[in-house]
């Protein structure tokens, strides 16, 4: 039973592994068009360049989710359940930012 936990423990963080490379490989890709279009301005300023907004800042959030889930992954689905319910507050307060002055 131990040995069926451990390996679906394994696979989930080898998921969680692979998903995290693949967003950082993405993100490295926009972070350095970002840099080269603050010396070039070759993207106008229109949906790309809104998309390139977005990107760069929720990348990083969605990446640090990414890893949080990777290390807590083995743990308690209770502490699981908090790292998630704290994400959760993160992500509905970065599009209400007017709900903390409540």
């Amino acid at each position: 039973m131990e040995n069926q936990k451990k390996e679906r423990g394994s696979a989930e963080k080898s998921w969680w592994n692979l998903l995290g490379q693949i967003l950082s490989f993405f993100l490295m890709i926009a972070y350095a068009l970002w840099v080269a279009n603050s010396y070039w301005s070759f993207i106008p300023a229109g949906i790309w360049y809104d998309i390139l907004s977005k990107v760069m800042f929720y990348g990083p959030l969605a990446l640090i989710i990414i890893v949080t889930f990777e290390m807590f992954s083995n743990k308690n689905v209770i502490l699981r359940f908090i790292v998630l319910a704290i994400w959760v507050a993160i992500i509905i307060l970065s599009f209400f930012p007017g709900l903390v002055g409540l």
